[in-house]
């Protein structure tokens, strides 16, 4: 099933729609990689075009901002995405160490925050 907008990410068969979503890549190489003595820059890639989604959710009740960081809070899990990098939708593995959100209200909806983000990175192959 394909997203309704690019604006859009998919956990399992929950949709959600995201404030900003923005990719970047990363590529990882080897302790081996290194400048030798002639001054050669050696680059032993293990992998490339590692790719991550930084995504920041709109404002949301503190039962919806519980809802989406026990699906990807300190867990691995699928994610169906737009990625830029193929200009097509995605489903990537990914994993989330870190999350954040500020309580915006105490009294507003039973508690409203704000800012709530993570971020997706890819485990890889």
């Amino acid at each position: 099933m394909a997203l309704t907008s690019k604006g859009h990410f998919k956990i399992g068969n929950a949709e959600f729609l995201a404030k900003s979503i923005k990719p970047s890549f990363d590529s990882l190489a080897s302790e081996n990689s290194g400048r030798t003595d002639d001054g050669i820059m050696h680059i032993y890639w293990v992998k490339r075009a590692l790719r991550k989604w930084d995504i920041e959710m709109p404002p949301c009740t503190s039962s919806e901002a519980s809802a989406i960081l026990s699906l990807v809070q300190g867990k691995d899990y699928n994610i169906t995405i737009w990625d830029i990098k193929s200009n097509s939708e995605q489903t990537v593995h990914v994993y989330t160490s870190n999350s954040n959100a500020e309580c915006y209200s105490g009294v507003i909806m039973n508690g409203l925050y704000q800012g709530l983000s993570f971020s997706a990175i890819e485990l890889g192959d």
